[in-house]
């Protein structure tokens, strides 16, 4: 088993963990983790790409965490979904889990609603952290577990 597979396994176990057995860390996991992940991981050797997808994430979540902290509804949920696109198409933001994290509000219901993009910002400086920290030790070792893997997870940026 490659490490970056075993890191990335862990890494998402254990914000699993955190969100089900420490107060006030139940907004850290999230679905779409795992898609960041394997978009990432694919990525990881196009080092601007990360910070981008970080704010990418982060502002969606906030998008839609106002929205639906303001609003609320199914209003609230339209513009979400048409601000997100746009944001995705002006920014050429390719990641389609941007879309999904914004969504996260409606059927989550933070108590807060700086909860779930500081979360989500959190996740995704850690899971970017992990695998600069993998690379790392692949070039050491020569290793790159799966530099010809397909994304699947790009958006077009087409609607």
């Amino acid at each position: 088993m490659k490490i970056r597979i075993l890191a990335i396994g862990l890494y998402l176990t254990l914000a699993y963990w955190a969100s089900q057995h420490i107060p006030g860390m139940e907004m850290i996991f999230y679905p779409s983790l795992g898609s960041f992940s394997v978009i990432l991981f694919k990525r990881e050797e196009n080092k601007k790409y990360l910070p981008r997808t970080i704010i990418a994430a982060t502002v969606a979540t906030v998008i839609g965490s106002l929205l639906h902290w303001l609003i609320g509804g199914i209003i609230a949920f339209f513009l979400t979904v048409l601000l997100t696109l746009f944001l995705m198409q002006r920014f050429n933001w390719t990641d389609a889990p941007v879309l999904a994290v914004a969504l996260i509000p409606y059927f989550s219901k933070p108590l807060a609603v700086w909860k779930l993009p500081l979360a989500v910002f959190m996740s995704l400086v850690g899971l970017g952290f992990l695998l600069w920290f993998i690379h790392q030790l692949e070039r050491r070792k020569g290793d790159s577990s799966l530099s010809k893997t397909i994304d699947y997870g790009k958006y077009n940026g087409k609607i």
